[in-house]
């Protein structure tokens, strides 16, 4: 088990690489965009693109902030239940999780298929294929529901052994 959550730690660690270059391109775009704005000159795709790249960054570090344990949590209210409702909590919580983040992937894939199916593009004068835009959600919610599962078999085992050591 040690060696998956290790690999999945991995995954999610290269996955935000991307973005981090995302976001210092945006900011670069951006700084760019306001000095030629001061000039006269304009850029067409600065809205529409930086649009695209904030998606990337929303959606593709979801994973990455759960193995990491960088998410929000209720350690308030949490730690004051007894360790075996704390697990069952946990095991109930990641559960549920994995089934939202399982259901959000499969509509944003439905929402890339049908991008791919109708060949969108966007309105905008540069006509930008829109499926590409659509798939950073997709690749997010997998690699969430990836990092949920392992996480979720971590504590069901925990959980169990929890139970096993109680009763025994």
């Amino acid at each position: 088990m040690a060696r998956i959550e290790k690999a999945v730690h991995i995954i999610c660690s290269y996955a935000i690489i991307p973005c981090a270059a995302a976001l210092l391109l945006l900011v670069f775009v951006f700084v760019i965009y306001i000095v030629g704005r001061l000039f006269g000159i304009p850029w067409l795709f600065v809205e529409e693109y930086t649009g695209y790249w904030l998606v990337f960054i929303a959606y593709m570090p979801l994973a990455y902030g759960l193995t990491t344990e960088s998410h929000i949590r209720m350690d308030i209210i949490v730690n004051r239940l007894p360790e075996k409702a704390r697990s069952i909590l946990q095991v109930c919580t990641e559960a549920m999780a994995l089934f939202i983040a399982c259901y959000l992937m499969g509509r944003s894939i439905e929402w890339v298929m049908h991008g791919v199916t109708y060949d969108l593009h966007s309105q905008t004068t540069l006509h930008t294929l829109l499926w590409p835009t659509y798939l950073p959600v997709s690749i997010g919610f997998a690699l969430l529901a990836l990092a949920l599962m392992v996480k979720l078999a971590r504590r069901t085992m925990d959980l169990m052994e929890l139970m096993r050591a109680k009763s025994g």
